[in-house]
């Protein structure tokens, strides 16, 4: 936990991925996980994840970035068409298996 603090009094915040929770959870940095943009999962676009770690007490800091991020990117607000997706799997279903 020391040696972690250390390292993020070097650097205002850390950005990674959802793997990277196991940080906090050894030493209690704060962090904020929140929605990226849509990656290509399987030739359909899904959710991506974006994580901030900050220093110990550093939570207005990570919130500040994680906002800033959404208001210049809108990523938030995108949503994968699960209908379409939905739609597309029951046709295959009702096709049955393929020869």
């Amino acid at each position: 936990m020391r040696s972690m603090a250390r390292l993020m009094e070097t650097v205002d915040l850390y950005v990674g991925s959802g793997p990277d929770l196991v940080i906090t959870n050894l030493t209690g940095h704060p962090t904020v996980v929140f929605p990226g943009s849509l990656r290509d999962i399987t030739g359909r676009p899904g959710p991506r994840s974006i994580t901030l770690t900050g220093r110990l007490y550093g939570e207005s800091t990570l919130l500040a970035v994680a906002h800033a991020y959404q208001q210049a990117t809108g990523h938030h607000l995108e949503r994968p068409p699960l209908h379409q997706y939905l739609a597309e799997d029951l046709a295959k279903e009702k096709k049955g298996p393929e020869a």
